[in-house]
């Protein structure tokens, strides 16, 4: 008897452990973490909002639900299949109060609880601004070039106006190209920090140190000002000749431009035409 009452005992704890959810940390934001969003503090101005949560361990895929009721018996968006902790939705959303949760599933399969449900408000004001899925970004790529920066049916219309009402700004750039390529940036390595320089000692934060750190990001900005000054012109000359919309081309694989900062979604499809190569690219179809 007591033989078998061991048994049953170990064979209970042993499916108890079986069963266990992966355990969820919800730990708040602290420092400079980014946190959860969106949340209650503020509504949002952004259509769909952006969501991020709290990396958790060991994660196949996470699972994002949007309801517009604190039970989620109003699901209105759901994902099965995110692979970050950050998404933004490739659909608008009604305006007002909604409430979001995740949950993740575990490299053997073994899904978590639900996480706590976090209220937010999209405001009445705010702008749509979604996320195309990839496929619907593959599928504006036309079959013939250009096909990236600008597409082929511009092409005419840019060339009337680098001729035309553009066309100071448009000899600004050639002549800016040409200096750069007659004189070109120093690409000599800055100055590194010392090999025996570890975070939280004594010469940590020093004024040495910030002359190296700083001094990096000088260098780095100088390497690219030639570049920069070029895409600037670029981009000018491209944002006033084409009706653009705020879905652009531009994206990330994680769903999400700078990673962990999804606020910077009002911004990417800009940085889509401000890239060396597109200077360039542009530069030469305009002058063919």
């Amino acid at each position: 008897m007591l033989m078998v009452s061991f048994s049953l005992e170990t064979l209970n704890a042993q499916t108890a452990t079986l069963t266990d959810d992966p355990p969820l940390d919800e730990t708040p934001a602290e420092g400079r973490e980014w946190g959860f969003y969106p949340n209650d503090e503020e509504p949002s101005h952004r259509n769909p909002p952006s969501f991020t949560w709290r990396p958790q361990s060991d994660v196949k895929t996470y699972t994002l639900q949007v309801a517009g009721d604190p039970d989620f018996q109003q699901v209105y968006y759901e994902r099965n299949d995110l692979v970050m902790n950050v998404h933004t939705p490739p659909v608008t959303f009604e305006t007002g109060e909604s409430y979001w949760r995740f949950r993740y599933t575990d490299n053997t399969d073994n899904r978590s609880r639900w996480s706590q449900t976090r209220k937010f408000t999209i405001a009445s004001d705010a702008m749509d601004f979604p996320l195309p899925e990839i496929h619907e970004l593959l599928e504006r790529i036309p079959d013939k070039h250009p096909r990236v920066f600008v597409r082929p049916e511009d092409m005419p219309h840019l060339r009337e106006l680098a001729q035309g009402e553009l066309r100071e700004m448009y000899e600004a750039l050639v002549d800016t190209a040409d200096k750069l390529i007659s004189n070109p940036q120093s690409t000599d390595e800055p100055p590194k920090y010392p090999p025996d320089l570890e975070r939280g000692s004594d010469g940590w934060l020093s004024d040495d140190w910030r002359e190296i750190w700083w001094g990096n990001r000088l260098a780095t900005l100088e390497l690219l000002d030639g570049a920069a000054t070029l895409d600037i012109i670029i981009s000018s000359v491209v944002m006033r000749s084409m009706a653009r919309r705020p879905d652009g081309f531009c994206w990330r694989r994680s769903n999400g431009t700078r990673l962990e900062q999804p606020a910077t979604y009002t911004i990417p499809r800009q940085e889509c035409l401000t890239f060396p190569a597109s200077a360039v690219h542009i530069l030469l179809l305009m002058t063919c």
